[in-house]
C-alpha cells in the first residue's frame, strides 16, 4: 500500500494550511480559510491550479497591470500562471485545494510577495 503524509504546516486566525505529501515527492496544499479573511498576496515561479472545494471566495489576480476579480463557488477551478500575483478573499468558511503544476517537487517553488495585495493581508491581520 502506498502511503501519503498529511500534516498541518501553518495555522493562525485565518485557518489552517495542510500539506499532503504524495509519492514521488509531490505535494498538494489544502487550506481551511475562515470567512472575512484574506490569504495569499504573492506569485510563484510555477503554474498552479486552485480548486474551491466548499464555501465562497473572491479571487484577486494582477494580470498585465490589471486587477481582476473572479467569484468562485464549490467545484470551480482557477489557473494561476507563473508570476501572476493572486490573493483569496473568503466570503464564507472555505476549503481550497492548491496544486503546483509542471512536476515541481515538494517545496521546490519560490514565492514572491506582491506588495499591493500583501499590504491588505497585513492590515487585515493587525490587531
Amino acid at each position: 500500500m502506498t502511503m501519503i503524509n498529511f500534516a498541518v504546516i501553518h495555522h493562525d486566525a485565518r485557518g489552517e494550511i495542510y500539506r499532503v505529501l504524495l509519492p514521488g515527492n509531490r505535494e498538494l496544499m489544502l487550506f481551511h480559510c475562515k470567512a472575512g479573511y484574506l490569504r495569499g498576496g504573492h506569485s510563484h515561479d510555477c503554474d498552479e491550479m486552485v480548486t474551491l472545494l466548499s464555501g465562497k471566495l473572491r479571487y484577486h489576480k494582477w494580470v498585465d497591470g490589471v486587477h481582476d476579480v473572479t467569484y468562485l463557488e464549490p467545484g470551480q477551478v482557477i489557473y494561476n500562471p507563473a508570476g501572476v500575483p493572486h490573493m483569496g478573499d473568503f466570503i464564507e468558511d472555505s476549503w481550497v485545494l492548491d496544486w503546483k503544476l509542471g512536476g515541481v517537487p515538494a517545496g521546490g517553488f519560490t514565492t514572491t510577495d506582491f506588495e499591493p495585495f500583501r499590504k491588505l493581508v497585513r492590515e487585515m491581520m493587525a490587531p
